[in-house]
């Protein structure tokens, strides 16, 4: 219960070469000599032990503590226990019950209100390798009135301003394109989205790693890392370090900005006001003052300098979830999406429109909970069922074909009082998201997919009917089988193998040179598998 009170000097253990071998050291700074050690029934050892932190091996940001103890022949590991009276103790335990603990890492930062300090980049997640797709669109055009002089008339001029979402821009579903299309409201109807949306630039790793690592979501949030858009790489850098625009200090601009088409630098420096007091972060995302607990609460900004604001851009973003029985991700999370931000953001499930958030206005946020259905749109609750319905009723579609589809898309969930889509059923997530008011810009999202990396099969096992703590420590064995609906053979040209096209090289004679029969042929080829 004291601040500073574990502090560790970590030691990384090495091969000849450099490389880790996976063996560390955890020194209390505190107390000299002193190591952590879970063996023979204590924590803490007055010699080197060689720990093992699987979670530093796999590059994650919690780890288990163990090392081995020779007497008891095994891995000892260390958890947390709780008395009566709700006080916790770090024991020794077995490998099995070994739990996970996060480790603090102390990085020296510029004092505030000194000079800027050297910035530091996260690391951030390969988004293609789930299946995430992204696109940036840089507009770059000439201002209007303080608006993007092509965004703003192709989505409805200057009427469509206010502190609310503006509904009902974009048709309820997508084109054959794969875009919306603007509806009478814009005074521009008709159009497809992707006559904007045109000379857009593939993106990738703008998600936080260690957020992933820890909780299985892919998150972004410019209020607490600045991203950089890097466009002739199609790469993001994200940064420890948040910006700000000009020497403005309004609610909208006092917290971390979504700029992606500048960036910030030692050079230019930390941001400050007009009478010359450094901008600090002192806002969330909906303008709300940062509670005195917020660790971040009066961090510097950086400077992104008024006159080379770069407000005017697109993004599209597409990923694909498989609706679980549970409505649960691997963590044991829901499947959700959430956004928060301004301007303009639209959420498209499966072609239909399932958050509107159309508009040049305040932040706003929005979000959809897939295991329980529940959709809220700035505040508004409702329920996937009844937006697909809604959407449905809205384009002229008879009953009959209202219930036809919604009968084959959704099923009724006890457990939640709520329609929810089938079990093991696949669904395409499409988000279009514009900055067109040149005042502030804000973007945070988070969503988690239940589903397996493209090219890849994930297995589970669920059991139930017994609750022995033993059954943690039993195998449970799979056999995979597929097949496939051609094979082409080409033969060695000799009359003694085939090639299956998939490297396979199959014997067309047997030990004693016999040509190989239907009847034999499986036997031999079990033979070859096993060799």
């Amino acid at each position: 219960n004291r601040v500073n009170s574990a502090l560790w000097e970590f030691t990384e253990y090495t091969w000849g070469d450099g490389t880790p071998n996976f063996y560390y050291e955890m020194e209390n700074v505190a107390y000299r000599g002193e190591y952590l050690a879970p063996q023979l029934g204590g924590i803490i050892q007055d010699h080197t032990v060689g720990i093992n932190l699987d979670g530093r091996k796999e590059g994650m940001d919690y780890t288990t503590v163990v090392a081995w103890d020779d007497p008891a022949y095994s891995y000892i590991g260390l958890k947390v226990v709780e008395d009566a009276s709700g006080n916790r103790t770090v024991v020794t335990c077995p490998l099995d019950e070994a739990q996970d603990f996060y480790f603090a890492v102390l990085v020296p930062t510029a004092a505030t209100g000194g000079s800027s300090g050297a910035l530091t980049t996260v690391e951030t997640i390969d988004s293609t390798a789930y299946g995430i797709t992204m696109k940036m669109v840089d507009f770059n055009n000439s201002l209007y009135k303080e608006r993007d002089s092509v965004q703003h008339p192709f989505l409805g001029g200057f009427d469509s301003e206010g502190t609310g979402a503006t509904l009902g821009l974009l048709s309820t579903d997508l084109g054959p394109d794969g875009y919306p299309v603007t509806t009478a409201r814009t005074g521009n109807a008709g159009h497809s989205l992707s006559e904007l949306y045109t000379g857009m630039t593939d993106a990738n790793h703008l998600f936080i790693q260690s957020v992933y690592n820890e909780s299985g979501y892919f998150e972004y949030d410019s209020t607490q890392n600045f991203a950089h858009f890097n466009e002739s790489e199609g790469t993001f850098t994200v940064y420890d370090q948040i910006a700000a625009i000009g020497t403005a200090v309004r609610p909208t601009r006092t917290h971390g900005q979504f700029m992606p088409y500048n960036n910030i630098s030692t050079a230019v420096g930390y941001a400050y006001d007009s009478s010359g007091n450094p901008i600090t972060n002192r806002t969330d995302v909906l303008q709300n003052p940062l509670p005195d607990a917020d660790p971040r609460k009066g961090e510097n900004l950086y400077l992104i300098p008024q006159n080379s604001a770069d407000y005017f851009f697109g993004m599209e973003l597409e990923a694909v979830f498989t609706q679980s029985a549970s409505g649960l991700d691997d963590w044991g999370h829901d499947i959700i999406f959430e956004f928060t931000g301004d301007d303009d953001f639209w959420l498209y499930v499966d072609g239909e429109l399932v958050l509107d958030l159309g508009g040049v206005r305040p932040a706003l946020a929005g979000s959809v909970n897939f295991r329980t259905g529940v959709v809220i749109n700035a505040g508004t609750v409702t329920t996937l069922y009844d937006v697909f319905r809604n959407n449905y009723i809205a384009r002229g579609l008879s009953q009959q074909e209202i219930d036809d589809r919604l009968d084959a898309i959704f099923e009724y969930k006890a457990d939640v009082s709520a329609y929810v889509f089938k079990d093991h059923t696949s669904h395409t997530m499409t988000m279009f998201y514009m900055e067109r008011g040149a005042g502030a810009s804000n973007l945070k999202m988070r969503f988690n997919l239940a589903s397996v990396k493209p090219g890849t099969v994930e297995l589970s096992k669920k059991l139930s009917g017994t609750s022995d703590a033993t059954n943690e420590l039993i195998d449970y064995l799979f056999q995979v089988w597929y097949t496939v609906d051609e094979i082409v053979y080409e033969t060695d040209g000799q009359g003694n193998f085939l090639y299956d096209g998939f490297g396979a090289k199959i014997p067309l004679r047997d030990a004693f040179g016999e040509i190989v029969t239907q009847e034999s042929a499986p036997i031999l080829l079990s033979q070859w598998e096993d060799q």
